[in-house]
């Protein structure tokens, strides 16, 4: 039985004290999903938002939703090929040039490319791993400035599940940027300590996302119902996690609630990558 659960912000969060009131936050892939789901989580916390994504009318509609739910949040955005780094860079310029820091980068970014390895090109193998990896890296070097100017600086990478194990057929690509991302991100800690910048990973397990509901969309109807109980199957609680889930993870990570908090891979998932 395929259990689904809708999570909303806890109520009580509107009674309590913005812990992100006047602090800059970037959001890299904005246009919907746990992006859209971080966006409104950290205007309710009271943050400034520059958020980017390459799709324009989901960037849009993140945009509507902030203002509609959370009236006076200021809010950047670009359409941004995460895939160009002269891409990124203009648009962290514009970030500075509006916000006197950056004190949250919130690395959400990503796609997936499913194909058996003898169908997979050198140009499929560059764009996963220019949006999932090298993204992340070149993100965190352009808003360094940005970064290095906050008191309390955070990024947040997120990486996936199968950044520690192989969940499905022909999934070798993502798998392996993802898993990359997670050494990058004990890199970066490291590397960023000095400086007082913090540097955590969100490894999401099944969360119903844009990503993966296309991903069944394309099978065949027959294989649809069989193919969600595989994916969740590992999950403890048997079911799909919400954006919403991961997001709040992410914002928890960018308070001073968390400020020992370096280095660390943390699952979202119920037990995914643990069963």
């Amino acid at each position: 039985m395929l259990i689904t659960a809708t999570v909303s912000a806890p109520a009580y969060r509107k009674r309590m004290p913005k812990r992100l009131q006047g602090k800059t936050v970037i959001i890299a892939g904005a246009a919907g999903g746990q992006g859209r789901a971080g966006a409104m989580l950290f205007a309710q916390e009271g943050a400034n938002l520059a958020l980017c994504d390459i799709d324009e009318v989901g960037l849009a509609e993140t945009v509507r939703l902030v203002n509609s739910q959370c009236a006076g949040t200021c809010v950047l955005t670009r359409t941004v090929d995460m895939s160009v780094m002269d891409d990124i860079a203009t648009f962290v310029t514009a970030v500075d040039d509006r916000f006197e820091a950056i004190d949250v980068i919130y690395n959400n970014a990503g796609v997936n490319h499913l194909a058996a390895i003898e169908e997979v090109t050198e140009a499929d193998w560059g764009r996963v791993y220019d949006i999932n990896l090298k993204a992340g890296y070149f993100l965190v070097k352009y808003a360094l400035r940005g970064l290095k100017a906050s008191a309390c600086a955070s990024v947040i990478n997120v990486s996936s599940g199968a950044g520690l194990l192989a969940p499905a057929d022909g999934n070798g690509l993502y798998c392996a940027s993802k898993g990359g991302l997670i050494s990058l991100t004990r890199a970066q800690a490291r590397d960023l300590a000095p400086y007082g910048i913090r540097v955590n990973c969100l490894l999401p397990g099944p969360i119903e996302t844009p990503m993966i509901k296309g991903f069944f969309a394309a099978l065949p109807e027959q294989e649809r119902e069989n193919a969600k109980m595989h994916v969740i199957g590992r999950s403890l609680f048997k079911r799909f996690g919400q954006p919403n889930e991961v997001a709040a993870v992410a914002v928890f990570l960018a308070t001073n609630e968390a400020a020992y908090i370096t280095a660390t891979i943390i699952p979202v998932d119920a037990g995914w990558v643990a069963a």
